[in-house]
């Protein structure tokens, strides 16, 4: 019975929605105004762009990096220690200049928009709360990595990994939950 009113219900909803009238064209606005507009817009997504290309640059650029064998050919701890460090480096500068870009982009104000949306002012800051609570956990759960194998001689080699295995999550993540903004294919 409940199905059946459900059905009926969401089936007359939909039709309602289906014949309802489109809504009024926007007003004409001045040609004064117009072009105003379309400057602005086009000032935006010129900077958008150039935020973008850099994002992907680097979320490439750790793809290429992560493809790659970690410290191929060092067999000795102390050589391997330095080598996955200067690893975590690369992958940290490629993590930092993807979040760089990603956030300056949320943080563009854009030209006034004719419908209520995200604004630099909420986005941004967002974006900073969960980065903030991001990398105190990359470094908790690293540290504890750290701790599990603090008595041998790859501690140094296990914290570094974690971080790389961490930053490339995140910024896998960040790519997916972005995708729109970053115009990802």
């Amino acid at each position: 019975m409940r199905a059946t009113l459900l059905t009926v219900l969401l089936t007359a909803a939909f039709a309602a929605a289906q014949t309802a009238p489109p809504p009024p064209p926007p007003q004409n606005a001045p040609a004064a105004d117009q072009a105003t507009y379309q400057q602005a817009h086009n000032s935006y997504d010129a900077q958008a762009d150039a935020f973008r290309a850099a994002a992907k640059a680097a979320l490439a650029a750790e793809d290429t990096h992560e493809a790659a064998f970690i410290c191929p050919n060092v067999a000795d701890p102390t050589e391997m220690n330095g080598c996955v460090a200067h690893e975590n480096d690369i992958t940290t500068a490629n993590y930092q200049a993807f979040t760089t870009a990603l956030r300056s982009l949320l943080a563009l104000p854009g030209p006034p928009a004719p419908s209520p949306q995200a604004t630099p002012a909420s986005s941004a800051p967002a974006f900073d709360a969960a980065e903030s609570t991001w990398q105190a956990s990359t470094k908790t759960e690293c540290d504890a990595e750290q701790v599990k194998w603090s008595d041998g001689n790859i501690v140094n080699f296990m914290g570094s990994e974690c971080t790389i295995r961490q930053s490339r999550a995140r910024l896998r993540e960040l790519a997916e939950v972005y995708r729109n903004n970053l115009h990802l294919d």
